[in-house]
C-alpha cells in the first residue's frame, strides 16, 4: 500500500548510526521495518561509528543512503574507570558543540533534497539522540523516534561521565516528548514510556516469518549429547558463569549424555578453569541459526540480576528470544522476574524461568528440562504460541504501520 500525503507518496528520512542490513541485530530489525514500507519511500542518513564504517545499506531495499561518521561515544573506556571520565566529557563536549552542527546541516540538506515529510530517528547512543529532533524541526516535519535499548544501558556501557549523562538524558526525554509516535523496544517499554512521556508508543520487536519457524517437538533422548544453544551477545556474565558452574558440577554430563554448549555470534569472551564442551560456531545467517538452534535440546537466555541494570532489564527485549521460540525448543530464561522477557514468557507459560542466581535451583531447572518430557513438550507448545501471536513478521508489519502512521495520516 502506497500511503499518499498531500498527493505524493510519504517520504521518510531515516536517521541512524547502523545501515539497515543483515549483519547486526538492530540493523536487521531496521531492514525488516523498511521492507514493510512502500519501496522508495525511505532515504537514509547514516552517521556511523568507525567499527561500522564498512557496513552498507542492503542494496535491494532501494534506499538512497548518505554515509557520514560520528565521534567516539565510548571514550570512557580509553582509561580505567574514574580516569575515563575526563575523555568521556571531552569527546562529548566536542560532539555537542562542534560535531552535531555539521551532522544536522548535512542531514537537513539531504532531507530537503528528497522533500521528506517525516523524520524517523533511531536514538542509539549520544549522537543519534541529539540528531533527530533538530533535523525534524529544521525540516518542519513530524518526528518518529525509536530506541532498541533504554538510555541507561548506553550510559553504563559507554562509561559516560555524569555531566554528559545528564545533558544526554535531557535531550533524550525532550526528543521523546516531541515525537508524534515512539517505537519502543518492548511491550513494557511502550506502556512505561506512554505514561511517563505522554507519547503514543508502539512496541517494535525483532520478528521472523512464521513459515521459517519449526514446529514444537520433543528432543531425541537417545542422542549421546544434550545440547544447550546460545545466540548473540552475552552481556549478563554473572548469570552465564552461574550456568557454566552448574555444568561443571555435573561434570558436563546428564544421565550418561555429554552436555555441549553451542554458541553462535560475532564475539564471546570465554574463560575456564576446567575442561568444558563449548562449540563456538561464529556468525551464521538467520536460516542457519534457526536450524542450529532447532538441533539443540534447549536454548539459554540470561538477563541481569544486578539492580543497576534494572531499568534496562524492565524495558528491553532480546532478539535472541524470537530466534529461540521460532526454533521450536524450550527457553531456559535466567533473570529477574520483573524484566520484560520474563514477563512475556510468563504470560504464555512459555520457557523455564529461573529467577535466582542460586546454582542449586538453576541445576534443578536444567535437569527438569533434560528429564521431564511432559514439561518439555508443554514448554515448546506454549513457546510456539507466543511466537505466532507476537513475534512474526506479520505482527511486526502491523506495528510498523501503526508506528509510522501509514494507515491513519
Amino acid at each position: 500500500m502506497k500511503k499518499k500525503v498531500g498527493g505524493t507518496m510519504k517520504k521518510i528520512l531515516l536517521v541512524t548510526d547502523a545501515p539497515p542490513c543483515r549483519f547486526y541485530s538492530g540493523a536487521l530489525l531496521t531492514e525488516h521495518m523498511i521492507r514493510v514500507l512502500p519501496k522508495g519511500c525511505v532515504v537514509a542518513f547514516i552517521a556511523s561509528h568507525l567499527s561500522l564504517s564498512q557496513a552498507r545499506t542492503s542494496e535491494d531495499l532501494g534506499v538512497e543512503t548518505v554515509y557520514d561518521s560520528k565521534v567516539k561515544e565510548d571514550a570512557g573506556h580509553l582509561l580505567p574507570r574514574k580516569l575515563g571520565m575526563a575523555p568521556s566529557f571531552a569527546f562529548d563536549w566536542y560532539n555537542r558543540n562542534v560535531g552535531m552542527g555539521r551532522l544536522v546541516r548535512k542531514a537537513v540538506e539531504f532531507g530537503r533534497k528528497h522533500h521528506v515529510n517525516a523524520v524517523w530517528s533511531i536514538m542509539q547512543g549520544q549522537t543519534m539522540i541529539r540528531l533527530g529532533r533538530p533535523v525534524a524541526e529544521k525540516l518542519g516535519v513530524p518526528l518518529y523516534s525509536q530506541v532498541w535499548d533504554d538510555l541507561s544501558w548506553w550510559i553504563m556501557y559507554n562509561r559516560i561521565d555524569p555531566l554528559s549523562a545528564r545533558a544526554i538524558r535531557r535531550e533524550y526525554e525532550t526528543a521523546i516528548r516531541a515525537s508524534k509516535r515512539f517505537g519502543a523496544a518492548s511491550w513494557l517499554m511502550a506502556e512505561s514510556y506512554s505514561r511517563k512521556y505522554e507519547v503514543s508508543a508502539v512496541p517494535i520487536v525483532a520478528a521472523l516469518d512464521e513459515s521459517a519457524a519449526y514446529a514444537p517437538q520433543l528432543p531425541d533422548r537417545k542422542k549421546s549429547e544434550f545440547t544447550i544453544g546460545v545466540v548473540g551477545k552475552l552481556y549478563a556474565t554473572e548469570e552465564w558463569n552461574a550456568l557454566l558452574d552448574v555444568l561443571d558440577d555435573l561434570h558436563w554430563e546428564i544421565d550418561g549424555r555429554k552436555v555441549v554448549v553451542r554458541m553462535l555470534g560475532g564475539y564471546f569472551h570465554l574463560t575456564a578453569k576446567t575442561r568444558r564442551r563449548i562449540h563456538y560456531l561464529g556468525y551464521a545467517k538467520q536460516d542457519e541459526t534457526l536450524r542450529l538452534m532447532n538441533e539443540c535440546d534447549i536454548t539459554y537466555c540470561p538477563y541481569w540480576f544486578d539492580p543497576s541494570f534494572r531499568e534496562v532489564a524492565e524495558t528491553s527485549f532480546p532478539s535472541k528470544l524470537t530466534t529461540y521460540l521460532a526454533a521450536g525448543r524450550p527457553v531456559l530464561f535466567h533473570g529477574p522476574e520483573y524484566c520484560s522477557p520474563a514477563k512475556f514468557l510468563a504470560e504464555y507459560g512459555a520457557g523455564t524461568l529461573c529467577h535466582t542466581l542460586d546454582k542449586a535451583v538453576l541445576k534443578d531447572f536444567v535437569l527438569k528440562l533434560a528429564r521431564d518430557d511432559d514439561y518439555y513438550q508443554q514448554s515448546v507448545i506454549n513457546g510456539s504460541k507466543a511466537f505466532k501471536e507476537k513475534l512474526t513478521t506479520a505482527y511486526l508489519e502491523k506495528c510498523v504501520r501503526e508506528f509510522l502512521t501509514l494507515d491513519d495520516d
